[in-house]
């Protein structure tokens, strides 16, 4: 029964947009991924799933614990990441998007 409750909560809507709680978890998971892939690799490719608008919502069947664990598992993923860079100034190139398009910006990691 609770963790009915802590599914309903996190999928409820309490604004006009769409964006829940759990949407707002799994958008920081999918934050964490994208940045972790754009340090790695430099390349500046939009990463596969950046621009998925289902990050922004809890789909049906998901549980809270669900996104909860993979953000924990992203977040470590990260700060591994990081403690692996010889220079944090180096600048790599951001990835085009349909509201940039043309444009490549570069960001200090």
């Amino acid at each position: 029964m609770r963790r009915r409750c802590q599914r309903a909560r996190a999928a409820q809507r309490t604004t006009a947009s769409d964006l829940t709680l759990g949407g707002i978890v799994k958008h920081l998971t999918r934050g964490e991924q994208v940045w972790t892939r754009i340090m790695a690799t430099g390349d500046g490719k939009l990463p596969e799933g950046m621009l998925d608008m289902g990050q922004y919502r809890m789909a049906d069947g998901d549980t809270l614990a669900g996104p909860l664990e993979q953000y924990a598992v992203a977040a470590r993923t990260t700060a591994q990441a990081v403690s692996e860079l010889r220079d944090l100034d180096r600048s790599v190139p951001l990835p085009t998007t349909p509201r940039s398009p043309g444009r490549r910006v570069g960001m200090s990691l």
